[in-house]
């Protein structure tokens, strides 16, 4: 009898012996498992992390180049405030050579910022409305900021009287 309950004893050994290393293969299994999904996530996660840095450098790249953009843009658009009165000569100039008569020409100058201007300018002028329409069409044309705020237009006898609102930015 002692033979059959040492036998026991040891195929009980082996079962507690069998049911642990399962155990912990299944845990290790699990183990691993957790871990290959963590190692998956945190490479998701990095592969989206370099996909932002990316699209972040590449937004980078372009916010080094915007000086030069707009030191581009400021030369082709905006007039050097020491050529304003060269810009009202010439608009005068227009003005004689297109048959219209100037009546009033004033404006305002309003400092923006970094050296930029606003001027704001109001006259008056008088002729034919192909002549004002061709006024209008040559400012239109420039490559300058100087924009049309106001046209008001009203026939006088022959010819069209019309009211001009402008503005135009300048840099110091």
């Amino acid at each position: 009898m002692k033979k059959i309950n040492s036998l026991t004893y040891i195929l009980a050994g082996i079962f507690c012996i069998s049911l642990l290393f399962f155990l912990f293969s299944l845990t290790y299994y699990s183990i691993e498992k957790i871990s290959i999904k963590k190692f998956k996530s945190r490479s998701e996660d990095i592969k989206n992390s370099e996909a932002k840095f990316l699209k972040l450098r590449k937004s980078f790249k372009e916010w080094e180049n915007i000086d030069d953009t707009y030191s581009k843009f400021e030369k082709k658009h905006l007039i050097k405030f020491s050529k304003f009165s060269d810009f009202k000569n010439e608009l005068k100039s227009f003005f004689r050579n297109n048959d219209l008569n100037s009546f009033r020409f004033e404006y305002r100058i309003k400092s923006l910022f970094k050296g930029k201007v606003e001027i704001s300018m109001g006259f008056d002028l008088t002729g034919s409305y192909e002549n004002l329409k061709k006024f209008i069409f040559e400012i239109a044309k420039k490559e300058e900021m100087v924009f049309f705020k106001n046209i008001r237009l009203k026939k006088i006898k022959s010819n069209i009287m019309g009211k001009f609102s402008m503005e135009g930015y300048f840099v110091r």
